[in-house]
Formats: C-alpha cells, sequence, structure tokens
C-alpha cells in the first residue's frame, strides 16, 4: 500500500465531504428568473395586474423587482389593513372608472394595454394645462370628506393614491436606502 496515495485519496474525499453540502446550497439558491408569488390580499388579481403597470407607468425603472412586486404588495397591504371600508369602497370605485375608460379611450383591455398606453392616460391625470383634479379639502373639513360626483373625480383620487404611495414604497424600500 502506498501511504502517499491513501493520503492524497483522504485528503480529497475529505474536501469533497466538506464542501458538498455548501455548494449544494449555493446552487440550489441561483434562480434563472425572479418568480412571482404576489397574490393580492384585497384587490383582484386584475387589479393587481394594473397596479404593477400603473406603478411602472409612475416610476419607470426597468427590471426592478421592487416595482414588480414589493411596491404593488405594499399598497395591496395598505388598502386590506390600514384605510377605511369608505375608502376602499371609493377605491374600488375609481378602479373600475378607471378600467372603464382605459378600454373606452383605447379599444384594449386594461390586462393587455402597453405601458405607452398607461402613460398617455396618467398624462391626461397628472399634466397639461388643465389636470383633472378631486375637489379641493379644506383642513378644517378633513373629517368630511366632499363626495366624489364624476367618474373623473375619482380616477383622479384612485391614481393620486397610487402615485403616492407607490412613491412611498419605492423611497422606504431596500433598493433605494440600502441601510
Amino acid at each position: 500500500m502506498d501511504r502517499r496515495k491513501v493520503l492524497k485519496t483522504m485528503g480529497f474525499a475529505l474536501g469533497a465531504t466538506i464542501a458538498a453540502p455548501t455548494l449544494l446550497q449555493l446552487f440550489s439558491a441561483c434562480k434563472l428568473a425572479p418568480e412571482n408569488t404576489w397574490t393580492p390580499l384585497f384587490l383582484s388579481v386584475k387589479r393587481g395586474a394594473i397596479l404593477v403597470k400603473i406603478s411602472q407607468t409612475i416610476l419607470p425603472i426597468p427590471e426592478s423587482p421592487v416595482i414588480q412586486e414589493e411596491i404593488p404588495r405594499f399598497i395591496d397591504l395598505i388598502l386590506n389593513e390600514v384605510i377605511s371600508p369608505a375608502d376602499q369602497t371609493e377605491f374600488l370605485k375609481g378602479a373600475a372608472a378607471f378600467e372603464t375608460e382605459f378600454e373606452e379611450k383605447f379599444n384594449t383591455s386594461t390586462h393587455t394595454g402597453s405601458l405607452l398606453e398607461y402613460t398617455e392616460i396618467l398624462s391626461d391625470y397628472f399634466r397639461g394645462s388643465n389636470p383633472i383634479k378631486a375637489p379641493s379639502i379644506k383642513v378644517e373639513d378633513k373629517a368630511a370628506h366632499p363626495p366624489l360626483t364624476t367618474d373623473k373625480q375619482r380616477i383622479y383620487k384612485y391614481l393620486l393614491f397610487i402615485r403616492k404611495y407607490t412613491i412611498w414604497g419605492y423611497a422606504t424600500s431596500r433598493e433605494f436606502s440600502p441601510n
């Protein structure tokens, strides 16, 4: 028996035994494509997809997992757990009015609409010389919100809510502020 050969073989065997679990764990952690595991709590799956597209339009950061999944999850969680039932109802009315206006304007469903179409409809509400606004609320009337009477006002409030929480969600995310 050749001692050198045995010691060499034992060294390789010991190294393989120690390194194998580490290498297996490393390879199992690697993923080819990010999986979309978010299932909305408050919104329907269709409205969740609309929320993702509006968020991508507001913050056009390509290939961002924060915009793709975390911000819509954050907004859905706020809608589910923080917002009052009356405001939830108004949000859903605004979502329905948005879907109707989108489908009438572009002759396509909101699910198959492009980001360019979303950009165009958001521009109608937030840019230009005469953007559509919801009724103003005075500080002393904070408890009594004026009723939103038109679909345009409901859509504006719906988009304003999404814009506010998209920006807030991104600004407090790990991608924007890693510390």
